[in-house]
């Protein structure tokens, strides 16, 4: 009996180094991302909407550089500040990022050849990841991440509305964000229902 202890020892010991050796990743690979890196810790109302399209409030410098590092391609940039346009302009270009500029007043409703353009660069694989923002990253971001994820994603209207809220929309506000993104997704969403 005593010689059956060692060896059930043994294969003890042999089964728990191959079950830590199943959960860990390929040689060369570390998903690790120290936490001195992280974008949402230097930058507001950053989310992710799917992993090509991320959105936020507006940018700095810093934020910029550390979304580069993570791979950022695009920036969409929805507010109509022409000295923030200026300054974003020279951040990006100074990134080789993509830079563009599509001035969106949330108190008004969009037009739908505006909409679709952004919606093109978004959803385009080459652009991606983009980022979305204007200053709070909560109207104007918020409605261009909802059209987004209805459209593309496949998600409902009552979904993406919620998000919007979560993230911090005021439609008592600006009615005519959550007025926009019924006109160009109600084809769409009545066909999911």
């Amino acid at each position: 009996m005593k010689k059956e202890i060692p060896i059930v020892k043994y294969f003890g010991i042999v089964l728990t180094i191959i079950s830590f050796n199943s959960c860990s990743e390929p040689a060369g690979h570390n998903s690790y991302v120290p936490a001195a890196s992280s974008i949402v810790d230097k930058q507001f109302n950053f989310h992710v909407v799917s992993p090509g399209v991320w959105r936020s409030a507006q940018p700095n410098s810093e934020a910029l550089i550390r979304m580069k590092n993570h791979g950022l391609k695009t920036v969409i940039n929805l507010r109509g500040d022409t000295q923030t346009d200026k300054w974003e302009r020279s951040i990006t270009d100074s990134l080789c990022l993509n830079y563009y500029n599509f001035p969106l007043d949330a108190r008004k409703e969009q037009s739908a050849d505006t909409i679709e353009k952004i919606l093109a660069i978004m959803y385009d694989p080459g652009q991606q990841p983009v980022l979305i923002h204007c200053l709070g990253g909560k109207d104007r971001t918020g409605m261009l991440a909802a059209i987004y994820q209805i459209r593309y994603m496949g998600a409902r209207f009552e979904d993406a509305h919620r998000e919007m809220l979560m993230y911090g929309y005021h439609e008592k506000d600006y009615p005519e964000a959550i007025q926009t993104v019924k006109r160009l997704t109600m084809p769409l969403n009545s066909l999911i229902y």
